[in-house]
């Protein structure tokens, strides 16, 4: 709650919006878990309206952030002019096992990193990207790629050894399609705004897309400074090229998160 409220309360304020200007909270977390969700406790804490539209998600794992950008795109479709208030905390430290030194745990609790982030996505006329369209793929007979196994001491890890080799050889027919279904061409992307994973799925990524680690770099500079933060990891990924390497109006950008089920979330970006 301490971190969320944190993360919500600095976002609000740099978008200049006060609580009871947001009609949709999105929560998301595959590490915690409160019922009463997140949502529930920040709108008695911070004073959002008794009216707020709510959607807590928990088990989508790393594709969540990019999902709830989806989702808030979605609801805006709907509700034109509405402003959506997305909340992303990710612990992964809460499931360390101290006892599990299987290799799964061992990378994931190297790999893994804690951090929170939100991000109002808005209905009205704003500068910055604007959501398009998004796009779901669910990998077939991949349900043991990622997840977790709940044990009588917690979580413990689900992490397959070959994640970064099924990614890779589908990203290219995916990404081509999902463009194509859009209208738009590979050469037409400016932005890669990608969910690292791990830095062999990025590598795979890279290299069937086609791509240079200059054309990736923010993804490198959260996965190497902060880790995988799960959900939030997008957030992060999507403030460094709003701060650092913003497109022109009219630009197109495509952002990509991985999670269990297994899934893919695409999402077609263009600055205004």
């Amino acid at each position: 709650m301490k971190l969320g409220r944190e993360a919500a309360e600095k976002c609000l304020e740099r978008a200049g919006l006060k609580p009871d200007q947001i009609d949709m909270i999105i929560t998301v977390s595959c590490t915690g878990f409160m019922i009463p969700s997140l949502d529930a406790h920040l709108i008695n804490l911070m004073g959002f309206r008794s009216n707020v539209r709510r959607m807590p998600f928990t088990e989508l794992g790393c594709a969540a952030g990019a999902m709830a950008l989806g989702r808030a795109a979605d609801f805006l479709n709907a509700e034109p002019g509405g402003n959506v208030l997305i909340i992303a905390v990710e612990l992964p430290s809460l499931t360390f096992q101290r006892k599990d030194i299987s290799q799964a745990n061992l990378i994931s609790s190297i790999l893994f990193g804690d951090g929170a982030a939100a991000v109002v996505v808005s209905g009205k006329q704003t500068r910055g990207p604007k959501i398009l369209v998004s796009e779901t793929y669910t990998f077939p007979d991949s349900l043991g790629a990622m997840g977790f196994d709940l044990r009588d001491s917690g979580f413990h890890i689900l992490l397959a050894k070959d994640v970064p080799e099924m990614i890779g050889g589908k990203i290219g027919g995916l990404v081509e399609g999902f463009l194509e279904r859009q209208g738009r061409k590979r050469e037409e992307i400016k932005g890669w705004i990608l969910h690292p994973g791990g830095a062999r799925l990025l590598g795979n990524i890279e290299t069937e897309l086609g791509l240079c680690k200059c054309d990736t770099q923010p993804s490198w500079d959260i996965l190497g400074n902060v880790g995988n933060l799960s959900s939030a990891t997008i957030l992060f990924i999507l403030q460094e090229w709003l701060e650092k390497r913003p497109l022109q109006p009219g630009e197109y950008a495509l952002a990509a998160a991985f999670g269990p089920g297994f899934s893919a979330e695409f999402l077609l970006l263009q600055w205004t």
